[in-house]
């Protein structure tokens, strides 16, 4: 799948000094260290290289797409990823990936730096690294470490909910696929600001897997709101899975009626089709709905995401993605096309649009509808 034009994930850095004056010289200087440096070291160190993985990621898109009813702009955007794994240890990983926009005042993004121990009865994760909780993949009410995800930013991304969070996990093993997490997720400033301990989220969730379901529990901190999830996953031919979340003020004196008023849930399904050698199909659809928008007349009270991934040959493969909010209506539409043309070289493509009357959730007139995409990804 296509990338979103000029996105980023994980957290910035921001190019600016303590004392207020702009810093626009550390990501240049950054980006020639990583770029130059890092290579030279490990062709200099064949130890080293044995036990790690380089790799180095270029994105280029152009895009035509609308910004005013008679009005349409060509957009240039990019974006230059390095990343830099550990290989060489049973019991220990880590990993430093990051990403520059290719634009005139590029800064730099940390997408993934973390390290991962095993010790004989748990595991440790710190750092910032991917962390989903619950079943879903568009839209997840139990995914409570990522309650700002928005699926209409990165519909056509294929990387889902993948930008990194910074935390320190502990996980403790139950059995081969079944297990507790207890977290801690930091918040981030610049210094010498420094974020207070409250603005921390922290809890936890349990995973056990039945063989033939697999339930989740979970319950995060999130001053001032306490907030509860749990999901269930299971294959009857086609794997079907839902989602609920509740969360309660802390200072809520009628807990009950709070937990009422905020219930959400999610639930979908999943498959894939294989008809010949190398050809698949796979179709996912995923709702999500909130009885008391419902019952208020919103329009967020239901989303509906689905998915179509048609592999056509080992090196081409087509999709098409909607979300469709029916309390509305509206929808937003978009297709997509990657072509594997070389090894690392890949082709790509996307147009996208909205459904919707003004003021509706997808509103045709919005930024940036429709939009063409054309572009390339080169992996080495």
């Amino acid at each position: 799948m296509v990338s979103p034009v000029g996105s980023t994930s994980g957290l910035e850095v921001v190019p600016e000094r303590s004392d207020g004056r702009p810093r626009t010289d550390r990501p240049a200087a950054l980006m020639r260290l990583l770029l130059i440096g890092l290579p030279l070291l490990f062709i200099l160190s064949p130890p080293l290289a044995s036990e790690t993985r380089l790799s180095a990621d270029i994105e280029v898109y152009e895009s035509i797409l609308r910004t005013a009813p008679d009005d349409w702009r060509l957009l240039s955007s990019g974006t230059g990823s390095l990343s830099i794994a550990s290989l060489g240890s049973r019991n220990v990983r880590g990993e430093l990936a990051v990403s520059v926009p290719l634009t005139t005042t590029p800064t730099v993004a940390i997408d993934r730096a973390y390290v991962r121990f095993r010790l004989p009865r748990f595991r440790i994760t710190a750092g910032s690294t991917a962390l989903s909780w619950g079943e879903g993949l568009l839209v997840n009410s139990g995914d409570l470490p990522n309650l700002e995800y928005d699926p209409s930013s990165d519909l056509l991304a294929g990387d889902y909910r993948s930008s990194g969070i910074w935390q320190v996990e502990l996980f403790v093993p139950l059995g081969p696929l079944s297990f507790v997490e207890l977290l801690v997720l930091p918040e981030l400033s610049e210094f010498p600001a420094l974020p207070d301990i409250g603005d921390a989220r922290a809890g936890g969730r349990a995973y056990i897997d039945a063989d033939v379901v697999a339930v989740q529990a979970g319950y995060l901190y999130d001053a001032p709101m306490h907030r509860v999830y749990g999901s269930v996953q299971g294959n009857l031919g086609v794997e079907l899975y839902a989602a609920f979340a509740h969360e309660v003020a802390q200072d809520a004196s009628d807990v009950a009626g709070s937990l009422l008023a905020s219930f959400e849930m999610s639930a979908g399904g999943f498959h894939t089709v294989s008809f010949a050698r190398d050809r698949t199909v796979s179709f996912r659809i995923e709702t999500r709905l909130k009885p008391t928008d419902l019952d208020d007349g919103l329009a967020t009270g239901a989303t509906i995401g689905a998915l179509v991934d048609l592999t056509v040959l080992p090196t081409l493969n087509l999709g098409l993605q909607a979300l469709v909010s029916p309390t509305d209506p509206s929808a937003l539409l978009s297709g997509s096309v990657s072509w594997n043309m070389d090894q690392g070289l890949t082709i790509l493509g996307a147009a996208s649009g909205n459904l919707g009357d003004d003021g509706t959730t997808h509103d045709s007139a919005a930024f940036g509808s429709p939009a063409i995409t054309l572009g390339v990804r080169y992996s080495f």
